[in-house]
């Protein structure tokens, strides 16, 4: 699995949606890359051209992972015994959305906001059960 942060000067300025960045708006298209091996770049360019991602920046689930060649089984607010992505509201009071990161089913995480394994210290929402095929 591939490593990837959203600040990374190589996408940090492509825009995600009108007037959003990837450093400020991409942790979900960079879990994603995670997940699927290619860049956060080309899953933004991959995502779009399919318009599996809608003008204020959600994605389609079940069309996003069958683009991507990955398996989407759905939502749950248990911990997934398969490495996904998860979601938290960390940040929401102060930014008013979520945040997303890639759940490694042993207690760590890879942070799109840093690029870094580590410890999860958020509090999980929900977990989306998107898996690599």
């Amino acid at each position: 699995m591939n490593i990837y942060s959203q600040k990374d000067k190589r996408w940090a300025d492509k825009e995600v949606v009108k007037g959003l960045k990837m450093r400020d708006f991409g942790c979900l298209i960079t879990a994603l890359a995670c997940l699927d091996g290619r860049t956060p770049d080309k899953i933004l360019d991959i995502l779009k051209k399919n318009q599996a991602i809608t003008a204020d920046g959600k994605v389609i689930w079940n069309k996003s992972a069958d683009i991507l060649g990955l398996t989407f089984e759905g939502f749950d607010t248990k911990p997934s015994e398969k490495t996904c992505i998860a979601e938290t509201d960390h940040y929401y009071k102060i930014y008013k959305v979520n945040h997303f990161f890639v759940w490694l089913n042993d207690g760590n995480i890879i942070d799109p906001l840093d690029g870094r394994m580590k410890k999860n210290l958020y509090n999980i929402v929900r977990y989306i059960k998107i898996y690599p095929e």
